[in-house]
């Protein structure tokens, strides 16, 4: 089974490790809990981010830090990201969310962007490493 690993851009690296020191920063300095409230959502996006991708049986499988999803009968085409994000983490972790034509953006790389449609018309984009080889290993499930 091959892996493929999340594409992260220099900017999405950047700013993770940016919000991550400002929040606990602001955390560390202040005595009120609610700073803590602060976490939720950072909590939220680490545990939404794709680790990596694989090929099992005719699926798709998107690891993440707790589950896997898996997408049925999955085809490819590379896009360049046009949509504007509804609900995005705007780079941290990567563009974890929802574009405006209600796609989930599970991408790191906004330049090496591949959008995934699943056999129930679910649209995905996803940024792998090694994409030729991905979409060549693709190309032979949906030729399956």
């Amino acid at each position: 089974m091959k892996k493929y690993y999340q594409n992260y851009s220099i900017t999405s690296v950047l700013i993770t490790i940016l919000l991550i020191l400002i929040v606990f920063t602001i955390v560390s300095v202040n005595e009120n809990y609610y700073y803590y409230l602060l976490l939720i959502p950072m909590l939220i996006v680490f545990i939404n981010t794709p680790i990596y991708y694989y090929f099992e049986n005719n699926h798709l499988v998107i690891k993440k830090i707790f589950w896997k999803e898996k997408i049925q009968s999955p085809s490819v085409s590379k896009v360049n990201v046009t949509q504007s994000f509804i609900l995005s983490s705007m780079g941290f972790f990567g563009y974890i969310g929802y574009t405006s034509d209600g796609c989930q953006s599970l991408t790191a790389n906004l330049k090496e962007t591949l959008l995934i449609k699943g056999q129930s018309n679910k649209k995905i984009l996803i940024s792998p490493k090694e994409t030729s080889t991905f979409i060549n290993n693709l190309k032979k499930i949906e030729s399956l």
